[in-house]
């Protein structure tokens, strides 16, 4: 219960009632969104409560990021100052610590979310030919592949994978291996072999075309009336 209020509690239901009211104007009422929305939230809790002899018993099945939050509980409320002897020469507490690391991030949020908002995203690469296809195919951070990902915006790293720090290595291995073979592999192979109308679509977009490039699905329900008309 304790993973639904601070381990990604927000109801993954909400990107398709977003995406039906944006994208396909449709609004099926308060009632349907709330059910939709205990549904699908149950059905999480129904899988592991049929399993839990294997899932939710055994310790071995304690993810890491359930350790991650723990100690950071644990810093919010034990403000007693830290034993140098237990804790490598430190003396700062963890509670002062983890202040100083809350101011940092907000203080260098201002950079790559307003200053210079190209440090998020820094594809450095495509700077030098911007106006190259290819090059922004391959290493576009956002309409391409992005084969040369550097950011310098946490948010950007924590959007795709969660905190890559916490996950043991085999974990983040596997979701490489996955990424190289399914994205970067694939999307080559499909794209620049024409197949399923490739050539004109964009390398990497989320928005919705039809087989001549147009877009299918405007952006806004404003854009969706001017369509209709």
């Amino acid at each position: 219960m304790a993973n639904a209020a601070y381990g990604n509690g927000a109801a993954y239901s909400f990107d398709t009632l977003v995406a039906q009211s944006v994208w396909y104007n449709q609004d099926l009422g308060w009632w349907f969104a709330i059910l939709y929305t205990v549904t699908t939230q149950m059905i999480g809790y129904g899988l592991a409560g049929i399993s839990r002899r294997w899932l939710v018993w055994p310790a071995a099945m304690i993810w890491p990021q359930d350790l991650v939050n723990t100690s950071l509980f644990y810093a919010l409320h034990d403000h007693s100052p830290s034993d140098p002897a237990l804790t490598n020469g430190w003396k700062i507490s963890r509670y002062r610590f983890f202040l100083y690391l809350c101011l940092g991030a907000f203080i260098w949020y201002w950079f790559p979310g307003w200053i210079f908002t190209g440090l998020s995203f820094f594809g450095w690469i495509t700077w030098i030919a911007p106006n190259n296809v290819l090059v922004n195919q391959l290493f576009g951070p956002i309409t391409g592949l992005g084969l040369f990902p550097l950011t310098f915006d946490w948010t950007v790293i924590i959007g795709y994978i969660s905190n890559p720090i916490i996950p043991p290595w085999f974990a983040t291995a596997n979701t490489m291996i996955g990424l190289f073979i399914f994205m970067i592999v694939t999307t080559l192979g499909v794209h620049y072999t024409g197949a399923w109308y490739s050539d004109y679509l964009p390398m990497s977009t989320g928005g919705s075309f039809d087989n001549t490039g147009a877009v299918r699905y405007p952006s806004s329900t404003i854009d969706h009336a001017s369509a209709k008309n």
